[in-house]
């Protein structure tokens, strides 16, 4: 979880002028990060024990990032998107990815998306 608490705080300093501004009162804005969460599930609503491990470390770090900006009168939207087994099957990259801005997070940070397979959907 702590990792993924510091990249999400890598990712809003990188983020920079791509945040959403609005108005609330005349002379004061908020600004808004959005960061999406976006894994399998299936065609129950259920998701597998690799992604659901990854969900609640992903609300922790959102937590976590809500109180971090609170200060500085910055505001977390939280977004958690469901894949169909039919897009998971058409690009199994996309699950269980985080997304800041529409942006992959690996993207950011420079990284390298890693793959292989889980024991209880793939």
């Amino acid at each position: 979880m702590k990792r993924l608490c510091v990249a999400l705080a890598v990712a809003l300093v990188l983020v920079g002028c791509e945040r959403d501004v609005s108005t609330v009162d005349e002379g004061e804005t908020t600004m808004t990060l959005t960061v999406t969460w976006q894994r399998l599930v299936t065609d129950d609503g259920q998701t597998c024990e690799r992604c659901g491990s990854t969900q609640d470390e992903f609300r922790k770090a959102i937590a976590t990032l809500r109180e971090s900006l609170l200060p500085l009168e910055m505001e977390v939207a939280s977004v958690e998107e469901a894949l169909t087994p039919e897009q998971f099957a058409a690009d199994t990259i996309e699950s269980n990815r985080i997304l800041i801005e529409g942006r992959p997070l690996e993207d950011w940070l420079g990284g390298e998306v890693g793959q292989s397979e889980c024991a209880s959907c793939c």
